[in-house]
């Protein structure tokens, strides 16, 4: 699917939910990471701010530019080899920053690899965003456009509880 002339929320409401669907991840994941990245997704297309390197030139003046932009619906990493790591090869730089669709599956794809890692949809939305305290920032207001209240009609405290008891009797295991 690519969006042609204006920009409709149903439609991209549709996409998303049909994506997350066919990638069997909960749309309330998907819809909660797809507004921490790009809102509305009125404008998908536009680079995310990427990372800051500067160099010194020989004349010496100090060049700054943006290296390493975010691309498309889900902002995925500019610098990433996508294809490699999503092992798809639909999920090259150019098509991520010009087709609309592939931003949606590339990143939705993104997320069900994040949970098949960690086994925590609550850890993949905050593993979107890095580690670390901005990871740990991300997931509070994703969770907050969420309302807090369930991820495939799971209650989310109780699959926080759920989740970190898991955790707990299996490292107790591997210790043994």
């Amino acid at each position: 699917m690519v969006l042609q002339g204006t920009f409709l929320p149903l439609q991209d409401s549709v996409a998303l939910k049909a994506t997350a669907d066919s990638f069997d991840v909960p749309v309330e994941v998907v819809f909660s990471v797809a507004w921490m990245e790009t809102r509305t997704g009125e404008h998908w297309y536009a680079l995310g701010p990427g990372i800051i390197d500067s160099t010194w030139l020989a004349d010496g003046t100090l060049r700054i530019h943006r290296v390493c932009r975010e691309l498309g619906r889900f902002q995925l990493r500019g610098c990433q080899d996508w294809k490699k790591l999503l092992l798809d090869p639909i999920c090259s730089y150019e098509k991520l920053r010009t087709v609309y669709s592939v931003g949606l599956h590339c990143g939705v794809r993104n997320l069900r690899r994040l949970f098949d890692r960690y086994h925590s949809w609550l850890t993949a939305i905050s593993r979107q965003n890095g580690a670390g305290t901005k990871a740990t920032e991300y997931l509070k207001n994703a969770l907050a456009y969420s309302g807090w209240r369930s991820i495939s009609g799971k209650n989310i405290m109780g699959l926080l509880l759920q989740e970190t008891t898991a955790r707990r009797f299996s490292s107790l295991a591997r210790r043994r």
